[in-house]
């Protein structure tokens, strides 16, 4: 029996083993990024650890800053990915991010508090490499477990 693998099946491995890289860090830093993230990437919705950034960024560097925002933020950071659906060079993760605020995020303070956050990401991949990025999280329910969120 021959199995074939689709460039969908590949891409949605490769997002997975992105995830596994992020969860993987090291005192915040994830090693080998760029073997998962192209030098030109274009990430359309970026964090950082002093806030929240309004538009997109271009590049590597400012992938990285936006990537290490999270597990700088949540040192014991664990990522449950709950669907990957592909189609075409895009792929979709639906995941639930926990961890305890232990690092800044979003210019906030660290408040030691645990949190579960859920979120989306797509992905758009081209040659085993992510070149854009667009994601959605549950930040206000993030805002309301740390006790941070808008009257």
């Amino acid at each position: 029996m021959t199995v074939t693998t689709t460039r969908e099946e590949i891409y949605k491995e490769r997002a997975e083993q992105y995830f596994k890289a992020v969860e993987g860090h090291t005192n915040g830093h994830i090693t080998d990024l760029d073997v998962f993230v192209a030098e030109d990437v274009i990430n359309h919705n970026p964090m950082s650890n002093s806030g929240v950034i309004l538009e997109e960024e271009h590049g590597i560097e400012a992938f990285r800053r936006h990537a290490e925002s999270i597990p700088t933020a949540f040192p014991d950071l664990w990522l449950d990915i709950q669907d990957r659906i592909a189609k075409n060079d895009r792929v979709v993760v639906r995941f639930v991010l926990s961890g305890t605020h232990d690092g800044p995020l979003m210019g906030i303070d660290p408040t030691g508090e645990k949190v579960t956050m859920s979120g989306i990401v797509i992905y758009h991949f081209d040659e085993g490499q992510i070149v854009e990025r667009w994601g959605e999280a549950n930040v206000l329910g993030f805002l309301h477990q740390i006790g941070k969120a808008p009257e």
